[in-house]
């Protein structure tokens, strides 16, 4: 029986990827039709630091008030980089530990986005 009310999974990598290919197609400088090894390298440094940093936002800021949200972006508003550092140290202990752990969540979404993507199929012989 097929499912056609089940919400349709969402797809970070592949999202990604439209990005950087649409970054890549807008491009005015862009002299050919495949796109450098620098090019797709800063495009996608870009996507995922967007995503990174959203990620790590969403999960930082689940444990502060207003206040201290309100507070922080101050600091990082006026380039204070030190003093974010320092209020990061006291009001988020653990901000490391919970980048690394977005960044492994992300290594882990895009190898298995390109596992997937490129399984071949025994039966056709091809790539699905």
């Amino acid at each position: 029986m097929p499912r056609e009310n089940t919400p349709r999974r969402r797809d970070p990598i592949g999202e990604m990827l439209t990005l950087i290919l649409e970054r890549h197609e807008s491009s005015p400088s862009r002299a050919t039709s495949v796109p450098a090894k620098t090019d797709i390298a800063r495009a996608w440094h870009d996507v995922l630091e967007r995503v990174l940093q959203l990620r790590v936002g969403r999960r930082l800021s689940a444990g502060l008030s207003a206040d201290q949200l309100q507070e922080f972006q101050h600091l990082i508003d006026s380039g204070a980089e030190s003093a974010s550092t320092a209020w990061l140290e006291t009001h988020a202990p653990d901000h490391v530990q919970v980048v690394g752990d977005e960044i492994d969540r992300l290594v882990v979404e895009g190898a298995d986005w390109f596992v997937n993507a490129f399984r071949i199929d025994a039966q056709s012989g091809g790539a699905r």
